[in-house]
């Protein structure tokens, strides 16, 4: 599986290993091997995060933060996220 990141947890992810790799072929992508001992809650973490770096700012920020496992968010608490809950898309 792959998905965006960017920054420390780029390099960080990068640095790990086994089961994280760097496919060549963009500068910000980040592959993960799944298994059986893959861990569900982080695999949600990186997906959730690598959509809110590719999707358009007001769609991202819509997005919750993952939490206590699948189907589990909590509201996003980036600053930009705080627009008005009155405001259209």
């Amino acid at each position: 599986m792959t998905f965006r990141s960017a920054g420390q947890e780029l390099a960080a992810l990068s640095a790990l290993g086994d089961p994280f790799f760097r496919p060549p072929w963009f500068p910000n992508i980040v592959g993960m091997v799944l298994d059986t001992d893959t861990d569900w809650q982080q695999v949600a973490e990186l997906v959730t995060e690598s959509y809110r770096l590719l999707a358009p700012t007001k769609l991202g920020n819509l997005v919750g933060v993952p939490r206590d496992g699948p189907g589990s968010l909590v509201p996003n608490d980036r600053p930009d996220a705080r627009e008005s809950p009155t405001r259209s898309l």
